[in-house]
């Protein structure tokens, strides 16, 4: 997130989804974010200002309509 109006904020697009979180960690473990609403993303901010730069884990769990349930774990990167 830079203020250029492109990439300012990581979200997770998807239907029929019953159950939504999604968590985002900084380096030590920490909650940076944390979300059950899939509209809300992440903007790259903690307690209101700017993270640094560098490598986020986050997890995401979803339960869809089909009682379906996906796990998924990755890494966001903050560049500006």
């Amino acid at each position: 997130p830079n203020g250029d109006v492109r990439n300012e904020e990581w979200k997770v697009f998807s239907k029929g989804v019953k159950f939504f979180e999604a968590t985002v960690y900084n380096k030590w473990g920490e909650k940076v974010f944390q979300t059950n609403d899939i509209n809300i993303g992440w903007d790259g901010t903690f307690k209101g200002a700017p993270v640094s730069l560098g490598i986020y884990p986050y997890q995401v769990r979803v339960t869809f309509l089909d009682n379906e349930v996906i796990d998924n774990k990755g890494t966001i990167s903050i560049l500006r």
